[in-house]
């Protein structure tokens, strides 16, 4: 049981991080627009992506380094401190990783 617990707690934050960067990105979706161009539609849903393009990174470059990714996760949350409904969840994960790597830090 301890090993499945384990294994939750290293998944859960990463998939809930990838849920995440998906709704930051439905955000983008306003960009769509008949009086645009393809080009100014192309250049709108790049800009409106950057934050969560920059956390996808993040999130792929340290997948294993739980502190990197809670620091992130959590600098993210004060980011969007002006929405609620965005700065709660991207706080909860920061949270996750870090307990996730209190954990493994308390194992070894």
């Amino acid at each position: 049981m301890n090993k499945k617990t384990n294994k939750l707690l290293y998944f859960i934050p990463r998939i809930l991080g990838i849920i995440f960067i998906l709704f930051l990105m439905v955000f983008s979706l306003d960009v769509f627009n008949s009086s645009l161009t393809i080009w100014q539609t192309i250049f709108g849903l790049f800009i409106h992506n950057i934050p969560a393009l920059f956390l996808l990174i993040i999130l792929i470059i340290f997948w294993k380094y739980e502190i990197i990714l809670a620091i992130f996760f959590l600098i993210a949350s004060l980011f969007y401190k002006s929405s609620l409904i965005v700065s709660i969840p991207a706080f909860i994960i920061g949270i996750l990783f870090a307990i996730n790597w209190y954990k493994k830090r308390i194992k070894n």
